[in-house]
């Protein structure tokens, strides 16, 4: 266990950094995983998510306690306890050698309540940048662990769980699956097979017939073994509030226009956010949008696969004066 120097300008003190290591040995010696043509498209991204509970929900609870079910989960995420490395043609696979994730421990200066008022009076405080591990792969990219865990426990009692998350690994899905199973594993939970690969299915659109490299995606030059990309983008945050009544109450007037459509409600909020994107460009733009989507679910048993990349990207490009939609699809 580490103890790490106290990071200026985040409320945060006393960080530790450990490592939970499957509770199994993962096959043999030699035990690798392929990265597919997308997780490699993705490879400088990563994917973090802030969960909080209240202090009613985690009395008495300790590291310990948190630790323990994660020995036989990894046991079977064991593509999240591998590490990069490249094969003779230099192409990047995981190799499976159970190096574990890394466990962040830290304690916050302020209650929950008032952290999520600093985020909202602040739109430059990200709650995301000091609750979730700051991580990328790389430099030393074989030994840079896919999976950080931050445990947060704040003045009032209550804790968050940070994820950080290696887009190589798999989409948002995958880590959604995995940190939903360790709260099963704290439960008792835990499925005793392990987790299926993929199954590969067949593109709906094959390679063959695409004729040029879409609009969606923009070709970054190498960056050898330091999985980062430089954004000159000038970039900020900014967050949205919607109740459950709100949403449901905008569902039901759109549904009675369209029935017997279903409509959900990350639909109806992905619509109000480009309505108003629409309105304050007006016919500059945008003319292009890009959609990230996941191939759809053919079973339940999906959701327990090792984690994968099945995203899709597809395109709509309008033309603001005729007022028509023009939709492509690409994928890998």
């Amino acid at each position: 266990m580490t103890m790490l120097p106290l990071t200026l300008h985040t409320p945060l003190s006393g960080v530790r950094i450990s490592s939970v290591v499957p509770a199994e040995k993962t096959g043999d010696d030699d035990a690798d995983h392929p990265i597919t043509n997308m997780g490699l498209a993705l490879k400088l991204h990563y994917i973090r998510g802030v969960y909080f509970f209240s202090a009613e929900a985690v009395e008495g609870l300790t590291i310990y306690d948190l630790k323990k079910p994660m020995f036989p989960w990894l046991a079977l995420f064991y593509t999240a306890s591998g590490r990069i490395r490249r094969s003779e043609t230099g192409r990047p696979f995981i190799k499976c050698n159970d190096g574990g994730v890394r466990i962040v421990e830290a304690h916050c200066e302020k209650t929950i309540e008032e952290l999520l008022l600093a985020r909202n009076n602040d739109h430059h405080f990200s709650v995301d940048s000091f609750l979730a591990h700051d991580q990328v792969l790389g430099p030393d990219l074989g030994f840079s662990p896919l999976v950080y865990i931050q445990f947060t426990w704040f003045k009032c009692g209550g804790m968050s769980v940070g994820l950080s998350w290696a887009h190589v690994l798999g989409d948002p899905f995958s880590a959604s699956t995995f940190i939903n199973m360790w709260g099963q594993s704290m439960k008792g939970h835990v499925p005793s097979k392990s987790l299926p690969l993929p199954r590969p299915k067949k593109p709906e659109f094959p390679l063959s017939t695409i004729i040029k490299e879409p609009f969606s995606l923009k070709r970054v030059d190498p960056v050898g073994d330091y999985w980062l990309t430089t954004n000159n983008c000038k970039m900020e945050t900014h967050y949205f509030h919607f109740t459950g009544k709100q949403l449901d109450d905008i569902v039901s007037n759109i549904s009675s226009l369209v029935q017997p459509v279903k409509i959900s409600h990350f639909e109806v909020i992905s619509a109000m956010i480009w309505k108003s994107l629409s309105k304050v460009r007006g016919d500059s733009g945008p003319r292009i949008v890009t959609f990230c989507t996941r191939i759809s679910r053919t079973s339940e048993t999906d959701e327990n696969e090792v984690p994968s990349n099945k995203i899709v990207f597809s395109i709509a490009r309008t033309d603001i004066n005729r007022r028509k939609a023009i939709y492509k699809n690409w994928q890998h």
